[in-house]
């Protein structure tokens, strides 16, 4: 199976199941597509980041009922910027509007392929990484 790690420290982010297939054929605009997709798209996030987008940044945005609207993603092994959220939506390289647009820029991490049950011995499971 599939995994995406940080290219810092190689700690696995997220299996790539959670990912948007790419190219994004029912996405993408033809008289505006530019070039091949550079980022890969979370469709479905795993837990750890999930609980990180949507929590509230400080007390005011607690009491108001919501997280922020956009920020960064890091690793939760070394700290490393990995990517970005927006929950408007963003554009992919290919042209394609990705609503929400959980972005994972290709140079920032690697994705590896684990023998057999290797991800289950660490914990990750199909919906992505667990610790």
């Amino acid at each position: 199976m599939d995994a995406v790690t940080c290219r810092k420290c190689r700690r696995v982010l997220f299996v790539a199941t959670a990912l948007e297939p790419t190219p994004h054929p029912e996405k993408t605009d033809p008289a505006t597509k530019t070039k091949e997709c550079t980022s890969y798209w979370i469709a479905n996030p795993p837990a750890w980041m999930l609980e990180a987008i949507t929590k509230p940044v400080d007390e005011a945005a607690e009491s108001g009922g919501g997280g922020p609207n956009e920020g960064k993603l890091t690793c939760p092994g070394c700290g490393a910027r990995f990517g970005s959220f927006c929950w408007s939506g963003g554009t992919c390289s290919c042209g394609a509007w990705v609503v929400p647009a959980i972005q994972v820029p290709r140079s920032k991490v690697d994705r590896r392929t684990f023998a057999g049950d290797a991800l289950a011995r660490l914990g990750l499971t199909q919906a992505g990484a667990s610790r």
